[in-house]
């Protein structure tokens, strides 16, 4: 496993455990760019580019919780 799939493992580990216990919540995960970090753990072009990824996870948010719960079985 690389670690910019992490997010990816996170969410394939924990959904069968949501499911195990019988939660009814919607699951899912997102992804960003990987920081590319430098001198001082910053990344410019990260920095530079977090408010446009922060908007877009919150619009990506809105969207998904203004949605009815679809509940499906496997």
């Amino acid at each position: 496993m690389r670690g910019d799939h992490l997010s990816r493992e996170i969410a394939h580990r924990a959904t069968p455990v949501r499911d195990a216990a019988g939660l009814k919540a919607p699951g899912g995960h997102l992804r960003s760019s990987v920081p590319q970090l430098g001198a001082g753990n910053t990344d410019p072009d990260f920095v530079r580019n977090r408010p446009s990824i922060t908007a877009q996870v919150r619009a990506v948010l809105t969207v998904a919780a203004s949605q009815p719960t679809a509940v499906t079985s496997r």
